[in-house]
């Protein structure tokens, strides 16, 4: 469920923000660029359940209070978000959006707005995984995440728009 959830997610998110944000016609909208922004988006849904439900389990506990809450968010928001799901999506970033199909392009663009990101990754989801491992249970954790980074997605219009 994970990968159809995240694939769901990573459509419509392609499609917003190329149809309200890019403001492209029906005409001009990407199929390709939607197709593999939404099959990126699957198969990283998988590897966050690997990761939030599995590895985080091994290694912090599988209990739901909030001091394991803590470290797992601390992980996920400092550690995993911004040094290993986001610099996989910014080196396949240049072939989703069909510019190259060199992935330094997408990591030196990754890499320049780096401290930034880093900052706005901590401020919005440290308390949206507080409330992951504390409340949420696993079965909603991939969903719950899925629908928080629709909304990131939408506000993180100029990383995603190759200048």
């Amino acid at each position: 469920t994970s990968f159809v959830t995240c694939l769901l997610k990573g459509s419509l998110a392609d499609a917003l923000i190329q149809l309200h944000l890019e403001q492209r016609s029906s005409l001009e909208f990407s199929d390709r660029r939607n197709f593999l922004f939404a099959a990126w988006s699957g198969s990283y849904g998988c590897i966050q359940h690997q990761i939030y439900n599995v590895a985080f389990s091994r290694v912090f506990g599988s209990g739901l209070g909030w001091a394991i809450a803590a470290n797992k968010a601390l992980a996920a928001a400092f550690v995993t978000t911004p040094l290993f799901g986001v610099p996989l999506y910014y080196a396949l970033k240049p072939i989703i959006e069909g510019y190259s199909l060199d992935p330094r392009i997408g990591l030196g663009e990754y890499s320049l707005g780096f401290r930034d990101f880093f900052f706005r990754c901590g401020l919005v989801w440290m308390p949206v995984h507080l409330v992951t491992f504390a409340l949420v249970p696993p079965v909603f954790r991939i969903a719950w995440v899925s629908m928080v980074s629709l909304f990131w997605l939408a506000t993180s219009r100029p990383s995603r728009q190759r200048e």
